[in-house]
């Protein structure tokens, strides 16, 4: 079990559960320690690395926060060069729509910012 509490509320943060017979280590993400809630491990499986993160952004996150979400998909990217790479969380952008690849919102807005990046980086 890997943990990420969160200092100003109790009970919150973020758990991600690895099974015992799986390597896995902390993956070092610069970026990671400023968005708010994020942790990143490496695990490997048959000999192959497997970067994963765990993300949650909060609907009330602030635009530098955002911008620090975009700038951790990047650079999540970029470290799995040679990798796979698997990212899961909330990240609470109710006006993407995936399936009909959307977004009910303005070209500046911050779910649009994050659709775009999504398709930027070919991630599906």
């Amino acid at each position: 079990m890997f943990r990420a509490d969160r200092l100003e509320a109790k009970g919150a943060g973020l758990v991600l559960y690895v099974k015992d017979h799986l390597e896995a280590s902390l993956s070092p993400m610069p970026i990671a320690n400023k968005f708010k809630e994020s942790i990143w491990y490496n695990i490997t499986l048959d000999s192959r690395k497997l970067l994963v993160g765990l993300d949650y952004r909060s609907p009330s996150s602030e635009t530098a926060n955002d911008d620090f979400l975009l700038m951790m998909l990047k650079e999540a990217i970029v470290q799995g060069d040679k990798r796979r790479v698997l990212i899961i969380g909330d990240f609470n952008y109710p006006d993407v729509d995936y399936v009909n690849e959307t977004v009910r919102a303005g070209e500046g807005a911050s779910s649009t910012k994050f659709f775009n990046k999504t398709q930027e980086l070919c991630l599906i």
